[in-house]
């Protein structure tokens, strides 16, 4: 997608009046739209006028505005029906849920900043929020009665500016991970798809380039190799009832897991995936990985999952693997396209929908992986982790490297799986989902929601207090004191803050003298005696308050950017934090 071709926009609405902010990929405004206050009737001049010419040849970028801004956009260039009553009466229409009920404008090209951007679904505020930049709201009130005064609009329109500049960053931020991979996607379409499938996610597009406007067949019964049913060693028979189960009502699969000791691990078999460890914190020095490559798109080639279409399948595989230094963004659709099959299977919406094709290669993919692990630990190796598609155990050399035969002789019994393998010097876990690993040559690899923060920041889901996360990982890697941690960082406001935000079911959030706040703040742990410190509280609609989850009691609002911040190392409780890292060893082996 050519940057020029690109206007990001925003659009505010009340009674009388709406804006429509755009700008460049620069956050340079372009142009900004009013209509016009005095206007009586559809023959005067609208103030939208030059929108049309404006966005001719352009794509158009927001933030949820496949659900929201493309509509109100298509009613402001709707002559003779874009009269401000017109367009409040979309806009609350939309927000009340339930939907436009019109076209989009066909001058309306557009992508949305928002589309399949996290499961949280977080709002442009929040994800402002976690930016550091300014959550200040408007003081002007949406449901304002009457046209708005000319200090009003100048209070709006740089609001709807501070918005606009939010979308730009958030762009750019998924321009290579999504949006580039998106075109590489519809660029595969023949043309008559192309034209109207811009607005598809991604899944979707992937669906269409494998299938045409074809339809999976789905299967009658699981497909789960016969040699391996019901003989594997040391899968006993009340998980193989449980798959069993799930293969009979697949509704169901999720709900199901059975729990079992097994090379010393504590293992869960499920519609998840295998998943193994020792039952306590552990911390061991070299150890090694054995995952195995692409292991469901790999069972989904061997198993024939796809039908008439494996063939095609296995083909975009191997074309990923040439051209991945040599055209990235093809490469990236592929592997999206080879990634999202499986989860389509379990899509009702998706016409790859197979759910026993899902299951079996679910199945297929445990089985395979635990016959790995008993292998490993009958050798005399200590296995610590297995996770879906991957075995982490102790490097032991007194062992002569019989690990390496044994993963020969498995990928040649479970044909299609390739086992690639990372050494680490440390591997430090709590459980199977959190694990801090030190590379050979001192890297640090994390996973799970107690570290994974430790090298970048969460834009688009929960960012808090990613200070804790640091010191955390610094103290259990190299016994770095936390406080020493704490007090280095001082100058990095962003990796203090709390972003709490209050759900569309709760009324409001006041602050402790019941004060009505934004519901969308940004606070920190702050010190007794800072000016103005105090909490904030959910409101239901019944009145009573409802605390934030896991933050301070002292809160210092503050919805200005963080770089506006001045003495933050006088206001902020270093304390409080410290205790949190300290809560959080207490899972960990220190």
């Amino acid at each position: 997608m050519k940057r020029d071709k690109l206007l990001f926009y925003d659009i505010e609405v009340f009674e009388r009046d709406a804006l429509v902010v755009f700008m460049d990929i620069n956050g340079n405004e372009v142009a900004h739209f009013w209509n016009n206050p005095k206007r009586k009737n559809i023959d005067d001049d609208s103030g939208f006028e030059g929108i049309p010419s404006l966005i001719k040849g352009k794509t158009l970028v927001g933030f949820n505005n496949y659900h929201y801004d493309d509509y109100i956009l298509s009613r402001m260039l709707n002559q003779g029906a874009n009269l401000p009553e017109y367009i409040k009466l979309e806009n609350d229409t939309i927000i009340r849920g339930q939907g436009s009920g019109r076209d989009i404008n066909a001058a309306i090209h557009s992508l949305d900043t928002m589309q399949q951007i996290d499961v949280s679904k977080p709002s442009l505020k929040q994800i402002e929020g976690n930016l550091g930049i300014s959550i200040v709201e408007s003081s002007v009130p949406f449901d304002i009665r009457g046209p708005l005064t000319a200090d009003q609009r100048n209070e709006v329109l740089e609001y709807c500016r501070n918005d606009v500049r939010a979308t730009v960053e958030i762009y750019k931020l998924r321009e290579k991970s999504y949006f580039e991979v998106k075109q590489g996607l519809l660029a595969m379409l023949d043309g008559s798809d192309r034209d109207r499938a811009y607005r598809w996610n991604t899944t979707t597009l992937a669906a269409r380039v494998l299938l045409g406007k074809g339809q999976s067949k789905p299967w009658t019964t699981h497909k789960v190799p016969k040699k391996y049913w019901r003989n594997v060693p040391g899968i006993p028979s009340d998980v193989w009832a449980m798959w069993e189960d799930i293969f009979a009502d697949m509704s169901a699969a999720t709900k199901k897991s059975k729990t079992i000791k097994a090379f010393d691990c504590k293992v869960v078999f499920g519609m998840g995936g295998l998943h193994a460890a020792p039952s306590k914190p552990c911390r061991y020095g070299r150890c090694k990985h054995k995952d195995v490559a692409s292991m469901y798109p790999s069972a989904i080639v061997h198993l024939n999952a796809l039908g008439d279409a494996t063939d095609k399948y296995d083909g975009m595989r191997k074309e990923r693997i040439a051209i991945k230094h040599t055209d990235p963004v093809k490469a990236g659709a592929l592997k999206l396209i080879l990634n999202s099959v499986y989860g389509n299977f379990r899509n009702q919406y998706s016409p790859l929908q197979n759910e026993l094709a899902s299951g079996t290669v679910c199945v297929y993919g445990q089985i395979a992986l635990f016959s790995l692990c008993m292998r490993l630990h009958e050798a005399g190796y200590k296995v610590i982790n297995a996770n879906t598609d991957g075995v982490v155990y102790v490097d032991d050399p007194s062992l002569g490297g019989v690990d390496e035969q044994i993963s020969t002789k498995w990928e040649q019994e479970f044909d299609g799986f390739k086992l690639e393998t990372d050494a680490y010097k440390q591997w430090i876990q709590r459980d199977v989902n959190n694990y801090i690993a030190v590379t050979e040559d001192g890297g640090i690899e994390v996973k799970g929601g107690d570290v994974n923060k430790y090298h970048v920041n969460k834009w688009f889901s929960n960012n808090n207090a990613r200070i804790v996360q640091i010191a955390l990982v610094d103290y259990l890697v190299y016994n770095k004191p936390i406080l020493d941690t704490l007090l280095e960082n001082r100058d990095k406001p962003l990796l203090w803050q709390f972003v709490l935000k209050a759900g569309s079911t709760y009324l409001r959030v006041e602050d402790a003298s019941g004060t009505e706040q934004n519901k969308v703040n940004r606070v920190f742990a702050a010190m007794p005696n800072v000016e103005g410190v105090t909490k904030l509280y959910k409101i239901r609609q019944d009145g009573g308050r409802v605390n934030f989850p896991d933050v301070p009691e002292r809160m210092l609002i503050w919805n200005e950017s963080v770089d506006d911040i001045s003495d933050f190392e006088k206001i902020i409780d270093v304390g409080y934090y410290m205790t949190l890292v300290e809560n959080k060893l207490k899972g960990w082996c220190a």
